[in-house]
């Protein structure tokens, strides 16, 4: 009976010096302390800085090709941007990162309209560019254009529907329809 006794009495104490020290861990590791507050803010203060320092990343690429297929009246168009020298850069703009590409001696080509015999080619060509993945557009300044209309399927034939030269061009690759905007176009209709 002494022994049961001895047996309780160690029990209570080893069970209260448990959840003393338990309660005390508790509220160690719960509750947030003025010292923890004002670190975890110099803690965020310092990562900051440290995104905002953080130098753009780059990388040179040779022979890039961008096509782009979109959808426009039941039909699939191609779009496709050849250079022959690209940068590509990351640049940080707070929690993400801009993606500009640098293009140089661009070559392009856009399918306006697809039918059974026939298809309506938009070709432009520029010295350098840049593509801004973010909103999906593509600028050039110095653009020679050219609008064809060409047999299918394969161009056998070839009609000049305009050629020129433009100031800048910018193509806009939302909405699931090319937009084409250009600045002081000097056209030359056939």
């Amino acid at each position: 009976m002494r022994s049961l006794i001895l047996f309780r009495r160690a029990f209570l104490v080893s069970f209260a010096l448990i959840a003393l020290i338990s309660s005390l861990l508790l509220y160690h590791f719960f509750i947030i302390l003025p010292s923890d507050f004002a670190h975890f803010k110099q803690l965020k203060a310092m990562k900051n800085e440290i995104s905002q320092a953080h130098a753009p990343t780059e990388q040179i690429s040779r022979n890039v090709q961008k096509d782009i297929w979109l959808a426009q009246d039941g039909k699939r168009l191609h779009h496709r941007i050849n250079s022959e020298k690209s940068l590509i850069t990351f640049l940080p703009k707070g929690h993400h990162h801009e993606v500009v590409e640098k293009m140089e001696n661009i070559h392009g080509t856009m399918q306006e309209k697809v039918n059974q015999a026939e298809e309506t080619v938009r070709h432009f060509k520029a010295l350098s560019g840049f593509y801004h993945y973010g909103n999906n557009e593509f600028f050039a300044n110095e653009v020679e254009l050219k609008l064809i209309n060409q047999s299918l399927p394969k161009p056998e034939t070839e009609k000049l529907l305009l050629s020129g030269t433009a100031e800048a061009m910018t193509l806009h690759l939302s909405d699931h329809r090319p937009k084409i905007s250009v600045l002081k176009l000097k056209a030359i209709l056939p």
